[in-house]
């Protein structure tokens, strides 16, 4: 890790274009933004309809949201694994464990820093506090379903750029992040519009990370300007010096 490289992360015109919400990568943020406009005023009748049979989930359904959550936010190690063997993808693993690193990081920052200022009660969900029953208020968003969709959507892009033909992959790790959330809402852990707009959080961020650092169509990423650093070149006979363009 280089200053160069560490410069690089600071490049305001690659996040600015990857955070522009005009980005169609964006898209299906905006779409779950848009339905907030009917969870919000639903979301009792939502948990009642949902928290007392549990039958999607399971009353074993917290604990699989836990490990479900765990698995898909952890997926995203899964192409990071193929691309260090892969002699086609010499040199993207680290790439793609940066921007899953980094993606998750920020959505665990941002959900934490949300549910400490919303504050939030939970719908039935009580935590023992000096040695009290008081209502957990750590509600909005829900950080399962935020980190689910950070891990979920890294894996799905990676899926889409480098293999297409297996991007259908992608719809099954939604799936798999819509359970989650169904489960945080039948086991009373949360509101619908908590999961919601956890989702909109992982999606969003994790979509703006990879494509500040992959670049988007012909606008260059962070990881472009590393590759035309000019760096010195280590030979048998002496050293030789690498040149790069930036501009």
């Amino acid at each position: 890790w280089d200053a160069h490289r560490w410069d690089a992360h600071f490049d305001g015109g690659a996040w600015a274009r990857a955070a522009d919400p005009r980005n169609p990568h964006h898209a299906g943020s905006w779409v779950l933004l848009a339905s907030l406009g009917y969870f919000f005023p639903n979301d009792d009748e939502i948990a009642e309809d949902l928290a007392p049979d549990k039958d999607i989930a399971g009353s074993d359904g917290e604990r699989q949201s836990d490990i479900l959550s765990a698995v898909l936010g952890a997926s995203p190690l899964i192409p990071v694994a193929i691309s260090a063997f892969a002699p086609a993808h010499e040199g993207e693993a680290w790439e793609v464990f940066e921007v899953a690193a980094e993606s998750m990081a920020i959505t665990t920052g941002l959900t934490q820093i949300l549910k400490n200022t919303v504050r939030r009660e939970r719908p039935n969900d009580f935590a023992g506090i000096g040695g009290r029953e008081e209502p957990s208020r750590r509600s909005f968003p829900s950080g399962h379903v935020s980190a689910a969709m950070a891990g979920a959507a890294v894996t799905g892009r990676w899926l889409r750029s480098r293999h297409p033909q297996l991007a259908w992959v992608e719809a099954i790790l939604y799936v798999g992040v819509a359970f989650v959330g169904i489960a945080r809402i039948e086991n009373d852990k949360h509101f619908a519009s908590d999961v919601v707009s956890g989702a909109i959080l992982g999606q969003y961020v994790a979509n703006t990370v990879w494509d500040a650092h992959f670049g988007r169509g012909e606008d260059p990423g962070i990881f472009d300007r590393i590759r035309q650093h000019m760096v010195p070149v280590l030979q048998e006979d002496g050293v030789a010096i690498g040149f790069g363009f930036e501009f």
